[in-house]
């Protein structure tokens, strides 16, 4: 999947906008894209971007996100971690982010 992304950023083709892109790879656990993204994309992403990770339990991603960006994530976010069983992640946020 990142060959795919790679190729789209070399030959300007980008076709969605880079903040969609990356919420969408942090969303659905696509951690090599959400590097590449951060590293190459000056459009960032949005705070759907932790609370997507966040829901689906991709903790890793939380965690770079958190270290890597400022966009943070919403109390939203954290409920649904809570709600789809990643107790770890919710924790994770209530430490981390500020309370809403």
């Amino acid at each position: 999947f990142l060959d795919v992304v790679e190729f789209l950023f070399a030959n300007e083709r980008q076709g969605t906008s880079g903040r969609q892109a990356f919420d969408l790879a942090a969303t659905n656990g696509h951690f090599e894209v959400v590097r590449f993204l951060h590293a190459h994309s000056t459009q960032g992403c949005t705070t759907q971007a932790m609370d997507g990770a966040a829901q689906n339990g991709h903790f890793n991603i939380v965690k770079f996100l958190h270290m890597h960006r400022t966009e943070g994530g919403t109390a939203m976010g954290r409920a649904r971690a809570e709600a789809n069983g990643h107790a770890e992640i919710a924790a994770y946020l209530k430490q981390h982010l500020p309370p809403a």
